[in-house]
C-alpha cells in the first residue's frame, strides 16, 4: 500500500494546480489530488482503459469533486495524454511504468505536457517487492532516474511512499 497524503505533501502539489494522473485506474490516488487542488485547480485522469475511468466518474460525483477530467487514451503512442504542451503543473505516474517496457515513452510525454518548473512524480514497485514478475517490467529506482534525466529534467528528491514502493520527484 502507498501513502497518497505523503505523496502529495513530498511533491508538494496545491490548491489551484493542473495536475494530470497517468495510468490512473479506479482513481485511489486521482480523487486525493482532486480534494487537495480543490476547485480552482484540476486533475485529470488519463487512463487506457475506459472502465476504470467510469469508476473515477462516479466516484467524483458521489464525493462532489467537480475538478475531475478523464481522458481514455494510449499514453505509449506520441502525445498519448491529448494534453497540450507546457500545461499542467504536476504529474502522477504511479505503478505504471513497471507495466511498460519502454517507460522513456511516458517520461517523454509527462516532460511535454508539464510546464516550465513543473513537477513529476513517479512512484513504483521496488522490484524486489514486486508481488509477481510475469509480463511486468520491474526497473530500479536508478534505471528510472537515468531516463528522467536523459529527458532532462532536474532531480528534486527521492522519498519512501510505502513499504513496497519508491517514490522519485524530478522537475522541468
Amino acid at each position: 500500500m502507498i501513502d497518497i497524503k505523503k505523496i502529495i505533501q513530498e511533491s508538494e502539489i496545491k490548491a489551484g494546480d493542473r495536475v494530470a494522473d497517468f495510468g490512473a485506474g479506479s482513481g485511489f490516488i486521482a480523487t486525493e489530488i482532486a480534494k487537495t487542488v480543490g476547485e480552482k485547480g484540476e486533475l485529470i485522469a488519463i487512463d487506457i482503459l475506459a472502465e476504470p475511468l467510469e469508476v473515477i466518474e462516479s466516484k467524483s460525483k458521489h464525493l462532489g469533486l467537480m475538478n475531475i477530467r478523464t481522458i481514455k487514451s494510449d499514453l505509449e503512442k506520441e502525445n498519448g495524454s491529448t494534453l497540450e504542451a507546457n500545461s499542467t503543473d504536476a504529474i502522477m505516474i504511479s505503478n505504471l511504468l513497471f507495466q511498460i517496457e519502454r517507460p522513456e515513452i511516458i517520461i517523454k510525454e509527462a516532460e511535454r505536457i508539464s510546464k516550465q518548473g513543473g513537477k513529476i512524480i513517479a512512484v513504483e514497485w521496488l522490484p524486489e517487492k514486486m508481488v509477481s514478475q510475469g509480463g511486468n517490467f520491474s526497473h530500479s529506482p536508478q534505471e528510472i532516474k537515468k531516463l528522467f534525466e536523459g529527458h532532462g529534467l532536474n532531480f528534486v528528491k527521492e522519498f519512501v511512499p510505502g513499504p513496497n514502493h519508491y517514490g522519485l520527484i524530478y522537475q522541468k
